[in-house]
């Protein structure tokens, strides 16, 4: 008689049951503008970049605005791959919420792209979406934690009289 290990138990939801699911995302090769146009409409701060299905960066206002519009460049003729994250952080659906909060703080984000183990887009999990599953006390903790300045950013010098 062989012994099995007992399944694994997570305490807590799962990604899965608190995400906003993603149908689709943005094209690299799609215009700035076109991308800035569609975070209005839906307003959103973030957009997945999507190819084929696949996963391939981020693209945040901010990123429209300190890499776009603070470079000059033409926001109509620009490519969202000129200016996206190539580089991000994700989780997977069947991972629990509790590991969404640390990767949050750690790494002082709002949200994060939920990807399958191919790399595929899934969803997004945010602060909305944990308000929504109940989460308000931690929410708010998180949030204080990730938009508190860094010390360097908090000194401002102003020109004396």
């Amino acid at each position: 008689m062989t012994a099995c290990r007992p399944p694994t138990r997570v305490a807590g939801p799962l990604v899965s049951a608190v995400m906003t699911p993603y149908l689709e995302g943005v094209r690299p090769r799609a215009g700035a503008r076109e991308a800035a146009v569609r975070m209005r409409a839906f307003d959103l701060g973030f957009l997945p970049v999507v190819r084929n299905g696949e996963l391939v960066g981020v693209l945040t206002d901010r990123d429209l605005v300190i890499r776009g519009l603070a470079e000059g460049l033409p926001l109509a003729r620009t490519p969202v791959e000129a200016l996206m994250s190539e580089r991000w952080i994700g989780v997977q659906p069947d991972e629990p919420v509790e590991s969404v909060f640390r990767i949050l703080e750690a790494a002082r984000l709002r949200r994060l792209p939920v990807v399958d183990a191919l790399g595929r887009l899934q969803g997004v999990i945010g602060m909305a979406d944990l308000l929504r599953a109940g989460f308000e006390d931690r929410v708010r903790a998180l949030y204080a934690a990730v938009t508190e300045p860094d010390r360097a950013e908090s000194i401002i010098l102003f020109p004396g009289p």
